[in-house]
């Protein structure tokens, strides 16, 4: 009789321990007063370079990109830039385009944006100023060496001054098509050289 209660008695205290245990491993916990580190958003940028120049190097045609500042990815999808400067030399001429923002990616397009001007000169006399062209935004696509705008684009020359809104230029064959709504305006005092007609759609 004896010997069954302190099996009876052995049974029930065991039972009471393994409620404890289950109930400090897997009941409710106190808020936790430790700090955990916060994980940046996908395209966050992650580091930074400052005054940085960067280099591409064809047979044909160099082409340079400066800024301020440039803000890298860690996946190195995007590339963000301050000030940035874009240099495109080829046998053609120097085609110089600056813009407040910019943006690049892994497939070779630069957008520029805010203030954009771009200038043009002339490869055999670099100080000739060819032209000027104005936008809000321009892509540049480099492996097909073209660019591109949805925006208001104001050309200036010493013929004259052309607005449209959009334009493509073909920087490899030296051809550029304004989209739609073309006006020029030409000075007549140009030394007596006929304006290039501009190349525009329907």
């Amino acid at each position: 009789m004896f010997s069954s209660h302190l099996a009876l008695y052995l049974f029930t205290l065991g039972l009471a321990i393994i409620a404890i245990v289950v109930h400090h491993q897997f009941g409710p916990k106190a808020p936790s007063t430790e700090k955990t580190a916060e994980i940046p958003l996908e395209n966050q940028y992650q580091w930074l370079t400052e005054q940085a120049t960067l280099w591409q190097y064809r047979s044909d045609q160099q082409t340079i990109v400066r800024a301020e500042k440039i803000e890298y990815t860690d996946n190195g999808e995007y590339s963000k830039l301050s000030e940035p400067e874009l240099y495109i030399v080829n046998e053609r001429g120097v085609t110089d385009i600056r813009a407040k923002k910019g943006l690049t990616d892994r497939g070779q397009i630069i957008s520029l944006s805010e203030n954009v001007e771009m200038k043009q000169y002339n490869q055999q006399s670099p100080e000739q100023l060819l032209g000027t062209l104005k936008t809000e935004r321009i892509e540049y696509h480099g492996q097909r060496d073209v660019l591109q705008s949805r925006q208001k684009v104001t050309i200036e020359s010493e013929f004259g001054t052309t607005e449209a809104i959009g334009l493509e230029a073909d920087l490899k064959n030296a051809e550029y098509r304004l989209l739609s709504q073309v006006k020029a305006t030409y000075h007549m005092q140009s030394q007596g050289k006929t304006p290039p007609p501009p190349s525009s759609t329907p």
